[in-house]
């Protein structure tokens, strides 16, 4: 089989695939011969790919990856207004979510927003339990307390 390439916007060849070999034909390449109905990028053709070791550009390394959800907006809130201390403990993982993405250690980085996300919902019920003891608490005080008060 023999492949025209496209170089400077002209058509060169016809090529057989050795004569490929000794060329520099990168991936994104085109080449065409009369077989095909249009121009195609070297690393689509699987002959070319097997015979040239031809391996088609990686996409950029960022956006592969996503740093995922740090969950810091909702530690802070549940620090302020649940439970302190899992409050502070969600804090400190929200905030390795963001470093460990940054030195590139993709799966440390999706761990801390687990810990986080569970520390944050930890610390909320527990919030929410508290001020439903909390309720309860002064609610059997006025209903003991209120019979004995004189208006």
């Amino acid at each position: 089989m023999k492949y025209y390439v496209a170089r400077n916007g002209q058509a060169t060849g016809p090529f057989t695939t050795e004569e490929l070999v000794n060329m520099d034909i990168k991936p994104d390449t085109l080449v065409w011969n009369d077989t095909m109905t249009e121009w195609k990028a070297a690393s689509d053709i699987q002959e070319l790919r097997q015979k040239l070791s031809l391996v088609p550009p990686l996409p950029e390394e960022s956006s592969t990856h996503i740093c995922p959800n740090t969950y810091l907006a909702q530690a802070i809130l549940c620090t302020i207004f649940c439970c302190l201390p899992f409050g502070i403990v969600a804090i400190v993982k929200a905030s390795a979510v963001t470093s460990r993405f940054d030195l590139g250690d993709y799966a440390g980085a999706e761990e801390m927003s687990r810990s986080a996300k569970n520390w944050v919902t930890a610390a909320f019920w527990t919030g929410v339990g508290l001020a439903i003891l909390y309720l309860l608490y002064f609610s059997a005080v006025f209903l003991t307390v209120s019979p004995h008060m004189k208006y």
